[in-house]
């Protein structure tokens, strides 16, 4: 007969709750590399085409020294750079956390936010998988209660799909 335990997928200690008895890490991860790579290419993208008409405007600004010029013409790379590393820290510090208890979402860059919701009290999971999802195998597990008051939301998660069916198969464990 087929066990009906839930794999485990990939295990780090990330959560700064103290796990309770009996408490295991089913699942641990970050949004999507290529989601990462996206946004970055969106700066880079950004960068390069304000830096370009900065740079074909450099003669209406003639009345400037080349130092100014220089400066305004680094500017953006040097936001793109800023924005650009602000991505890198948030795809690094940003975890998704399931155990057989809980589901856990932790972010932040200069401060470290976490948004708990106990799987006791989840009432509805709904997986949406896009476009580039299918293509990318990533999606969007939203786990909420039955008044919606507690939502944790696993946004650009590898493995969407098999991942919400170890979820509502822990959660159709649970009520029983």
């Amino acid at each position: 007969m087929p066990s009906h335990e839930p794999s485990i997928v990939n295990t780090h200690s990330l959560s700064t709750l103290p796990m309770q008895p009996g408490e295991e890490t089913i699942f641990s991860a970050r949004f999507h590399i290529i989601i990462l790579l996206f946004r970055l290419i969106v700066i880079a993208a950004l960068t390069m085409g304000l830096r370009f008409l900065l740079e074909s405007a450099d003669e209406t600004f003639g009345g400037l020294s080349a130092a100014v010029l220089q400066a305004i013409n680094l500017a953006p790379l040097v936001v793109g750079g800023f924005l650009g590393i602000i991505l890198i820290l948030n795809y690094l510090l940003t975890r998704f956390l399931l155990t057989t208890r809980r589901a856990q979402v932790r972010s932040g860059i200069l401060s470290f936010g976490e948004l708990n919701i106990p799987l006791s009290q989840v009432d509805n999971v709904d997986t949406k998988v896009g476009l580039l999802g299918l293509v990318f195998n990533y999606g969007t597990i939203r786990l909420a209660s039955g008044n919606s008051i507690l939502v944790v939301s696993f946004g650009g998660i590898p493995d969407a799909k098999r991942r919400g069916d170890i979820i509502e198969d822990l959660i159709a464990r649970a009520n029983f």
